[in-house]
């Protein structure tokens, strides 16, 4: 093992944070953990800046598409933190994404292209910024989940939201799952189904991911196009994350289909 690959392995995102901002003569003070003696792991400020180290990892969204390539960003609930400082440790030196606050408002994956004005963009750090930055957002309603509802209510559709356990006892973000809805009485899990190409405009042959359910809810899956179309696909259809050409006939008849849900019979096998 190298000396880089020794040093990826022993330190921590926070360490590798706190050494990238020292190496640009940028002010770090660390803060204390909550045991004695101790320093909290994820929160420091640079700059007198709050911040929160978050680690990350690529999302590879099919082997046979390895330039398609997203982070996942997870969005703290504590309000402390002005930027959040996303850290992926699969690179060395790890790489490091800082994100002022206010340009998120919920967990979400982007691109390795859309996130490039924020990766290693440490003068946000070492500047004044706008307060419109760091404003604490959080949306309770993710937009897929309002477009899904929307879609099918236009259909015709009764559609009821979902409450956490957290959204019984208070309204905020996780008041309501964010994938899940009963329509029609139907459980429905709402995915984005993303182009591979992501600089090719759609059409009838863009090939999109379409992912696998994650746990046993839903009885349907909703793969939402960018094109405003929504494919309705029974649960056990996709066993595994895939890829799928739009113009596939396995695919097609699950094209808006959603008299499904009102208990209209669709059996293509998907490939």
């Amino acid at each position: 093992m190298s000396v880089s690959e020794s040093l990826q392995v022993n330190t921590s995102p926070i360490d590798a944070v706190t050494a990238q901002a020292a190496s640009r003569d940028l002010c770090v003070e660390r803060l204390a953990g909550a045991r004695k003696n101790t320093l909290d792991p994820r929160l420091l400020y640079v700059e007198k800046k709050p911040c929160q180290v978050i680690r990350t990892a690529h999302d590879n969204t099919s082997p046979a598409y390895f330039y398609a390539k997203s982070l996942r960003l997870y969005l703290p609930r504590p309000n402390f933190a002005d930027f959040l400082i996303y850290v992926v440790m699969d690179s060395v030196p790890p790489s490091v994404y800082i994100i002022p606050r206010g340009v998120l408002s919920q967990d979400t994956y982007r691109t390795l292209k859309s996130l490039e004005e924020y990766r290693n963009a440490w003068g946000f750090l070492a500047t004044s910024g706008s307060p419109q930055l760091t404003e604490r957002r959080f949306t309770s309603i993710s937009p897929q989940l309002q477009y899904a509802m929307g879609a099918a209510q236009c259909a015709g559709l009764e559609v009821e939201l979902i409450r956490t356990e957290r959204g019984k006892r208070r309204s905020d973000y996780r008041s309501f799952f964010q994938r899940r809805l009963l329509i029609a009485g139907r459980k429905c899990a709402v995915y984005s189904a993303s182009k591979i190409n992501k600089e090719l405009d759609l059409n009838e042959h863009s090939v999109v991911v379409l992912r696998a359910p994650t746990d046993s809810w839903a009885e349907f899956q909703l793969y939402l196009v960018e094109d405003g179309a929504v494919y309705v696909i029974p649960r056990g259809s996709i066993a595994v994350t895939t890829t799928l050409s739009l113009s596939s006939l396995g695919l097609r008849p699950y094209r808006n289909a959603w008299g499904q849900l009102r208990g209209d019979s669709i059996r293509p096998e998907l490939y």
